[in-house]
């Protein structure tokens, strides 16, 4: 992967995981906006998190999650699959945008930075069984 393009995820240990995992892909250069949220609001309730929670707060925009586990190793994927995987994505730079500039106001940047830092050592280590730093 392209290390001078930052790549960017909600729950990137998870989508970083199964990258390495599925496609032997590792990436540098990453960015989380569940690290992020977090971050920015470490004792909100667990669904607070999840990218539907985040993108209807920020957004109005309501995503449809009943796809989430639907066969996604698939060769070929349903138009429904497609559909939710671009609704996923389509405002994801926009929130990391503006939970960037709320961890720079909250002069959180600088760790939030470095817990992204770490993202392919960690996914190295859950790939290869340790306990997860980052766990819910």
């Amino acid at each position: 992967m392209d290390e001078r393009v930052l790549k960017v995820f909600h729950h990137a240990p998870f989508d970083l995981s199964f990258m390495t995992a599925a496609w032997d892909v590792k990436a540098e250069r990453v960015a989380c906006t569940k690290i992020a949220a977090k971050l920015l609001a470490p004792n909100a309730q667990k669904g607070e998190y999840s990218l539907k929670y985040l993108m209807a707060k920020s957004f109005g925009l309501e995503l449809d999650k009943s796809v989430r586990f639907t066969d996604w190793l698939a060769e070929d994927l349903t138009q429904r699959q497609v559909e939710y995987a671009v609704m996923d994505v389509v405002k994801l730079l926009d929130l990391y945008d503006i939970l960037r500039e709320r961890l720079e106001g909250r002069r959180l940047l600088a760790l939030y930075e470095r817990c992204c830092a770490f993202l392919p050592a960690h996914v190295e280590l859950r790939l290869h069984g340790v306990a997860d730093p980052f766990k819910y």
